[in-house]
């Protein structure tokens, strides 16, 4: 071969990318023969029947690379949920990872830190932990969750076309603190009930939707959660949704999310009020909402 170390490595790296991408292909052309159509109508899993609405691309990291799956959808009227059977048969149903991936991901999560783990899956499976697809090429999400920061600049408008583009299909839209700003500019939210971060409820009235002051707000098929620890009671209660209370119990309980916060401040109906207005004017200098985080 008459190379050295380093040049033995460059070959096997660019061997190894060619093997993974013919791979990639064939297990695309294999999913590709079946669509999973399964009739004009199959059950919900709640008691009732979904209908056949059209075929959806979902995109899959494998261990080969990713892999777009056309799978035929369904939507249930009476339970006003959609589903693919083919995802539940491929084992990917709510999941962006193939059942391959995700055993090599918890392997190395097991080998220690975030770091370490995202480059031994690199180097084991060639997968990066980044996003895979633009938002222009991820067309029909089954869940949307929008998360912001307590930045006052005016969203991101690439954003909130895609959130119109996409809500009138998707199975749940769903938003953590200011997050629900962008739903409520995308017409989301017009008339409706729903919360954000304390901070910013005047933000979110003036783009046409109800403030209260709740953690969490289910109207339809949307949900919003107030600021960022309220994030947790909206993932359980999505969670509950999608698959049932008992499995939302057993993830509470296996976070331990039992809070008991040592001080009744966590509203501002229940802080004091200079306590209150201390943070107003904080989360209102400008040098605090370009940069204060919550989610």
């Amino acid at each position: 071969m008459g190379c050295g170390e380093a040049r033995l490595e460059a070959a096997e790296a660019v061997i190894r990318a060619g093997m993974l991408r013919a791979g990639c292909g064939m297990l695309g052309r294999l999913l590709a023969a079946d669509p999973g159509y399964r009739g004009p109508r199959v059950p919900c899993g709640q008691g009732h029947e979904a209908e056949f609405v059209s075929c959806r691309d979902k995109i899959i990291d494998t261990v080969l690379g990713p892999v777009t799956l056309t799978r035929a959808w369904y939507h249930c009227a009476a339970c006003k949920h959609g589903l693919a059977p083919r995802d539940a048969e491929l084992g990917v149903q709510d999941a962006s990872m193939s059942p391959g991936l995700r055993a090599m991901n918890d392997q190395a999560a097991a080998a220690g830190p975030f770091a370490k783990a995202a480059r031994l899956l690199e180097n084991l499976a060639g997968v990066r932990l980044v996003a895979a697809v633009s938002l222009d090429q991820m067309t029909a999400p089954d869940v949307v969750v929008i998360g912001s920061t307590l930045s006052t600049r005016e969203p991101d408008q690439a954003v909130v076309q895609w959130l119109r583009r996409v809500h009138p299909a998707t199975t749940w839209t769903t938003s953590v603190c200011t997050g629900s700003i962008y739903l409520a500019a995308a017409g989301i939210l017009d008339g409706q009930d729903a919360t954000t971060h304390w901070a910013r409820a005047g933000e979110l009235e003036r783009r046409g939707a109800r403030y209260t002051e709740q953690r969490v707000v289910e109207r339809g098929k949307v949900i919003t959660a107030a600021g960022v620890s309220a994030g947790i009671d909206m993932a359980l209660t999505l969670l509950a949704r999608l698959h049932g209370p008992e499995l939302a119990q057993i993830v509470q309980l296996g976070i331990e999310y039992d809070p008991h916060p040592p001080f009744d401040a966590g509203s501002p109906s229940k802080a004091p009020t200079e306590i209150v207005e201390y943070l107003r004017a904080q989360l209102s200098a400008p040098e605090a909402s370009a940069s204060a985080s919550t989610s």
